[in-house]
């Protein structure tokens, strides 16, 4: 795939999300290139394969700049990657993107492959990642996971009572959740986040209470949440 291909991929997609459009007479190289999220390097190499280095950095900029999306705290989980620091001005760029679950190692080992190029396929799934976190596999490192607190039912009765900018998940079935739930509680079953972490679609900052009926089902869920990077994580049983 070649860099004009990818970008120009990434860049339709930004014209649907966001409705951003180049100027008129304005070549999308150029564009990126005065945005900064293009390099020099990259316009001279526009109808050549592109590298995954290449494409970390670019999906990692252009989330910054145009999203404003921002950088995952603790990238410890990319430090497994053998060949992180071959390529010294690439490292923030490619444990950003490996940590948020967007770009996979190579066959899911300990080689990320700086200078590997992507067929078109990869490349979708990667556009795909960037756009929907839903789609996303995190690896920011398993030492997230002492955010998850464990309350009991009274202490969370508590503290949503006193904080704003909060959001309770129901990890449960759907017939528990249906039969009797906490006010304002979402629906998401505990396999779905397991499954994915970013499904629950709330920004970092957010304080998330997760809860099942005894607290082994939440545990879960918080622990898997706190470990892709959220910050402000609690679970609790209702007995």
């Amino acid at each position: 795939m070649t860099t004009e291909a990818f970008v120009t991929m990434i860049w339709n997609q930004l014209k649907v999300e966001n409705g951003i459009e180049t100027p008129l007479s304005t070549k999308l190289s150029d564009y990126g290139y005065r945005r900064g999220w293009l390099s020099d390097q990259d316009v001279i190499a526009w109808e050549k394969n592109i590298q995954r280095r290449t494409i970390a950095r670019i999906v990692h900029e252009i989330l910054r700049i145009e999203r404003g999306e921002k950088d995952e705290k603790n990238w410890q989980g990319a430090k497994y990657l053998k060949d992180l620091y071959d390529c010294h001005t690439c490292v923030n760029h490619v444990a950003q993107v490996y940590v948020k679950g967007i770009m996979e190692s190579l066959d899911g080992g300990e080689i990320f492959g700086m200078r590997e190029t992507i067929s078109c396929k990869e490349g979708e799934e990667i556009v795909l990642r960037m756009f929907s976190k839903q789609n996303r596999i995190p690896k920011a490192g398993t030492d997230q996971s002492k955010g998850a607190v464990k309350l009991s039912f009274e202490e969370a009765v508590k503290h949503l009572s006193e904080e704003n900018n909060t959001c309770v998940i129901d990890v449960r079935t759907r017939e528990e959740y249906e039969e009797n739930h906490l006010q304002d509680a979402k629906w998401i079953p505990m396999a779905d986040i397991v499954k994915a972490p970013y499904c629950i679609n709330e920004e970092n900052g957010t304080i998330l209470y997760f809860y099942c009926q005894k607290g082994y089902q939440s545990e879960i869920a918080a622990k898997c949440v706190a470990e892709a990077g959220y910050e402000h994580v609690y679970y609790f049983g209702m007995k």
